[in-house]
């Protein structure tokens, strides 16, 4: 239990902090966001962005821990030269801070970097551009600090929130990996505007990937509290992309998405495939999977029913595909099929990804009996990725 205990070690220290700053601690929003430019929260400003247009937010500001779900990873699960850097679950913290709230957003950031330096022994790496309007002030304030100008494109210093007019321009945070001799990303301080002028402040981090960061771990993977029971240590990057597609997988279970319930649908359903053809390929079995996937459900207070349930459906409906696959391998053996045209009719009639396909299923050199034959290649696994 290290990694839950470290990160709600953080999450404490952040919000006590805040409060001493007089931000106020706001609620969590939803995960199933009621944004319509979002399918889940995936910020902390996710549920606060009106109070924010609106010019309501307090002086100087809240203080949020949220839960998030970004589903960027999707795509590049299944694609083996990637690896992922960040999870789609993730706690963020943060301080959503007035117009007015500059300077003491500054004091803040300035002492909690401070503390977290202490404690760790590392060092803080400010970036930024000289096109911010925040260039001078942020400059002035941190002149003894490091300070990295101009090292990145544009795009890097600037932020969109899905609202007409609104954008965002910051600065970010990066610590120091003694391992890989380098500064490595950690957080954000956005200034947020329309036309009419600033409509607030934006401090923000991931609570994995900063713990990850400070104790120079390889990835926020390490740093989860899946992690406390899952084993990355052989095979990283496969097992990164299993462990991300059991958190998606549970947690919008545990939300309430099922295979109905429209775009969503298709997000769990994608996560679901991932997770059983990963642990095939990773040599985790089944039961070990939903034990994991239960205690990260119960680490984070969120049920595990619906998740149990699914998890069931697709383990069966996974296995049969399989069983499919490969009776048509012994079919095709006798009957001297190419295998091209066996790895055509295998994914496109049970539905298995090509991607896994390929992995679960070595092609012979051909199907006879002369050669390497198709039962013998039967769920070989690839090499480590």
């Amino acid at each position: 239990m290290k990694n839950k205990i470290e990160l709600d070690a953080l999450v404490a220290n952040f919000t006590a902090m805040a409060a001493k700053f007089g931000f106020t601690c706001a609620p969590p929003s939803a995960l199933l966001s009621e944004d319509d430019s979002l399918l889940f929260a995936n910020s902390t400003i996710a549920g606060y962005k009106q109070h924010l247009v609106s010019r309501q937010l307090p002086f100087p500001g809240i203080s949020i821990a949220q839960g998030c779900i970004r589903n960027q990873n999707l795509k590049a699960v299944r694609n083996w030269d990637h690896d992922l850097q960040y999870m789609s679950c993730f706690t963020q913290l943060g301080l959503l801070g007035c117009p007015q709230s500059l300077n003491l957003m500054l004091d803040f950031v300035a002492r909690f970097l401070a503390s977290l330096q202490e404690r760790h022994q590392t060092k803080f790496l400010c970036r930024m551009s000289r096109s911010l309007s925040m260039y001078e002030c942020v400059s002035d304030y941190w002149k003894e600090a490091s300070i990295e100008v101009d090292g990145f494109p544009d795009s890097y210093y600037r932020w969109q929130y899905g609202l007409k007019g609104v954008r965002g321009e910051g600065i970010t945070f990066a610590v120091y990996d003694d391992q890989r001799d380098e500064y490595r990303d950690i957080g954000n301080l956005i200034e947020i505007c329309d036309d009419a002028g600033v409509l607030g402040y934006e401090f923000g981090f991931g609570a994995e990937t900063l713990n990850s960061r400070l104790r120079g771990l390889g990835s926020p993977f390490e740093s989860s509290i899946l992690h406390d029971h899952f084993d990355v240590s052989t095979q990283p990057s496969m097992k990164r992309k299993l462990m991300d597609s059991l958190m998606v997988s549970a947690t919008l279970c545990a939300i309430g998405v099922d295979e109905t319930t429209a775009k969503r649908a298709s997000i769990l359903r994608r996560a679901m495939n991932d997770m059983f053809y990963l642990s095939r390929l990773a040599g985790i079995e089944a039961e070990v999977l939903l034990l994991a996937g239960r205690k990260y459900l119960q680490a984070r207070d969120l049920d595990d029913v619906a998740f149990v349930e699914l998890f069931h459906t697709f383990d069966l409906r996974i296995a049969s595909k399989l069983g499919q696959a490969q009776s048509y391998i012994d079919y095709a053996r006798l009957h001297e099929k190419p295998w091209a045209h066996v790895v055509e009719y295998c994914v496109g009639r049970t539905g298995i990804p090509s991607a896994y396909f390929e992995r679960i299923f070595l092609a012979p050199l051909a199907i006879d009996d002369a050669r390497l034959s198709a039962q013998s290649a039967l769920r070989l696994l690839s090499p480590a990725v």
